[in-house]
């Protein structure tokens, strides 16, 4: 179990940096848009090289990271809250008696 978590973790750190890597590919932010000039919203645009290969890592890894997700959810047992309404019982009965 705590292998799974620290796997999940890694892989969390892992495509959080690959997302922060494909952040700044583009021009279409900035100051482009105040300033008038044309942005690149809906122009087809292909990827390539080290770009294309960093979005379908990220992919993979969103699916990967959802799978653990699912896995560490099933194996972990359901505990109960913790029940408030036992020294407030208990408070009762040692009044009445």
């Amino acid at each position: 179990m705590d292998a799974l978590i620290i796997i999940f973790y890694v892989l969390a750190i892992i495509s959080l940096i690959i997302a922060l890597l494909l952040s700044g590919h583009g021009n279409s932010g900035g100051i482009n848009p105040i300033a008038g000039n044309d942005i690149e919203l809906f122009k087809k645009t292909k990827d390539r090289g080290v770009v294309k290969v960093l979005q379908f890592i990220l992919f993979i890894l969103t699916f990967v990271l959802i799978g653990i997700a699912l896995v560490i959810g099933i194996i972990t047992p359901d505990t109960p809250p913790p029940s408030t309404e036992e020294p407030a019982t208990q408070f009762i009965i040692n009044m009445i008696s």
